[in-house]
């Protein structure tokens, strides 16, 4: 079996229908970005070291050297007190469809860019086997 390669981001055809349905009803610019950049694949083609959401990613702020987990969410469930980071935010926006080993840049409210590497995708829901079926 040959190794299949996508170019980033890269979404499963679940968050693609869903994430649309929210950037209709909350319109971000950089969601728009990512849905019109992606590649859109079934879920079980994703590599599991891909960013999806509700995915648990190690991260590391290229700034600061700070390094923390984020798990990519829906904005109702964004508290990133607890690590929850909304996909309507510009980073979260950013990280999402993208693989570990990846950086990705942004604009913060400061107006100063900083960015940001994926070193690691801790949990992705797509591993699970009952998605793969």
């Amino acid at each position: 079996m040959s190794a299949v390669f996508f170019s980033e981001p890269v979404l499963t055809e679940i968050d693609y229908v869903r994430l649309s349905a929210l950037n209709r009803r909350q319109p971000s610019a950089e969601l728009a970005a990512v849905l019109d950049e992606a590649e859109v694949v079934p879920n079980r083609m994703i590599p599991g070291t891909v960013a999806t959401m509700y995915s648990r990613l190690w991260v590391r702020d290229n700034f600061s050297g700070i390094e923390r987990m984020v798990i990519l969410c829906y904005p109702q469930d964004a508290n990133l007190d607890n690590g929850y980071l909304s996909v309507l935010s510009p980073v979260g926006a950013k990280l999402l469809g993208r693989s570990a080993g990846h950086t990705v840049t942004w604009t913060g409210p400061d107006a100063v860019e900083r960015s940001m590497t994926i070193d690691s995708v801790m949990f992705q829901p797509e591993s699970g086997e009952d998605l793969k079926a």
